[in-house]
């Protein structure tokens, strides 16, 4: 059961940290930044080189790790709850 509670509230920590970065820290279009895979530094957007938008890319995998932590929550809480009821078809 300790264990269990350590890692749990790790998860929520983790699920915090997410949230935090992906919809309050501040807007994550606020700095654009663009990259080129034959280019060693980023550019600005008004830079006629032809990039890709780092930032919408970066603000997607957050967002997206803030929901797979949000799931694994989920899980583990049905599972514990599961093994508190004696009930494995949950």
């Amino acid at each position: 059961m300790v264990f269990d509670a350590i890692f749990f509230v790790l998860q929520v920590i983790m699920a915090g940290a997410f949230l935090y970065f992906a919809y309050i820290y501040k807007k994550l279009d606020e700095d654009t930044c663009y990259a080129n895979a034959y280019s060693q530094e980023a550019f600005p957007e008004q830079s006629a080189m032809v990039g890709i938008n780092v930032t919408s890319r970066f603000k997607c995998a957050i967002r997206f790790g803030f929901w797979i932590a949000v799931l694994n929550i989920i899980r583990a809480t049905i599972q514990q709850i599961s093994i508190w009821k004696n009930s494995f078809r949950l």
